[in-house]
């Protein structure tokens, strides 16, 4: 046999393996109805199970378009449409369970974890460009790879040549800690008791720099809001309405962040200009989740 490194990492908030795992890699089970799915569950005791589609193509839709034929094109994205069409309408909802739920029952039946893929729905965006994503397990391991290595393994197992996955991946729960909304406010000359929000939330964990996410636009709004007051009331002046520039916190888990500065606004009577805007978006985002994972259900369920 061959040994040969994987490009991966667990997904956000997914348990650790507690070691060193190994076992072989199995495809999603072919079933037609929840009662086959049901009776298929014996398979994969001891075993990682493949969750996501694997794209026929990892280049991004702009490097066919630059290089291949049209004819090569569209015959490229009709594979790849027919085929998840095939695997999630025609294979992995005919479990009849979805999201957490159906993790949870492999979990039950002695899977030791589910390995997706790290570019969701619609496929390739780019070159490299994988999504980290929070997990549906719940007690075993979501191990996401990378769009080459997960079609190869997917291969592997789909044409019956036993690959065998290894995995020692550490993740800790340390329970509930205290946090912080960051505000800075300042107070208008005229009109005190309205102010324009800006605001914003921090992301970040190991696989960003937090840069790359909301942290940037953290210190954008901190420099409008500068040049804003600038512009209003002079270099040393203030303007007639405040500002006040927020850094939620939490915002990936249940929105709390952007909640609890809702709520103290409402207690101080503070009138703003713009009405919990980052609740109402954290609202939109929250019914997103709650329908699938935002931006890649069709992996998930």
């Amino acid at each position: 046999p061959r040994i040969r490194p994987l490009e991966g990492m667990l997904s956000t908030w997914s348990p650790g393996t507690n070691g060193t795992v190994e076992g072989p890699l199995v495809l999603f089970p072919r079933v037609q109805s929840a009662a086959e799915f049901e009776a298929s569950l014996p398979q994969v005791r001891g075993k990682f199970v493949l969750l996501s589609f694997p794209w026929p193509s990892c280049r991004p839709d702009s490097s066919w378009k630059e290089f291949a034929t049209p004819e090569s094109l569209d015959r490229m994205q009709k594979e790849r449409a027919d085929g998840f069409e095939a695997w999630y309408p025609g294979r992995v909802r005919k479990a009849g369970l979805r999201g957490s739920a159906l993790v949870r029952r492999f979990a039950e039946a002695g899977a030791l974890g589910i390995v997706t893929s790290l570019v969701p729905p619609p496929g390739p965006q780019g070159w490299g460009v994988y999504k980290i994503s929070t997990t549906i397990a719940e007690k075993i391991p979501e191990v996401g790879l990378g769009c080459e290595d997960y079609g190869l393994v997917f291969r592997l197992a789909e044409n019956n040549q036993g690959p065998t996955l290894r995995v020692n991946a550490d993740a800790q729960f340390t329970g509930e800690v205290p946090v912080s909304n960051v505000i800075a406010e300042l107070r208008g000359k005229e009109k005190p008791n309205e102010y324009v929000v800006l605001s914003g939330h921090f992301d970040s964990w190991d696989p960003a720099s937090g840069a790359t996410d909301k942290a940037y636009d953290s210190g954008r709004s901190l420099e409008r809001r500068g040049a804003g007051a600038q512009r209003l009331g002079g270099i040393c002046g203030r303007p007639p309405r405040g500002s006040q520039r927020a850094a939620d916190t939490a915002q990936s888990r249940q929105r709390y962040g952007p909640r609890r500065q809702d709520l103290d606004a409402r207690i101080h009577g503070r009138q703003r200009l713009f009405p919990a805007m980052a609740l109402a978006n954290a609202e939109r985002n929250q019914r997103s989740n709650q329908t699938g994972r935002s931006g890649n259900s069709g992996s998930r369920d």
